[in-house]
């Protein structure tokens, strides 16, 4: 399983912005090519992979305010 552009995602406010004090509610994704939202659920086979990759430091995941100066910069890059 090929894991990559992994970010947690958090409680936003209705304009869209970070919830101060939230707790990730889940990971966003990409998995073997295809965007995912993955539960933070150790029953979920996709977590639990992520949690194996985690652990033999193959994989890394991006803060939502990482994820959030991407999506900022893409938003840009698509107006030019």
């Amino acid at each position: 399983m090929i894991i990559t552009n992994a970010y947690y995602l958090v409680d936003r406010d209705d304009t869209g912005a970070i919830v101060d004090g939230s707790d990730a509610i889940g990971i966003k994704a990409t998995i073997d090519g295809t965007p995912s939202y993955i539960p933070l659920d150790s029953d979920n086979t996709v977590y639990s992979e992520i949690q194996k990759q985690l652990a033999e430091k193959t994989l890394t995941i991006g803060s939502a305010e990482e994820h959030n100066a991407i999506l900022a910069a893409a938003k840009i890059e698509d107006a030019d």
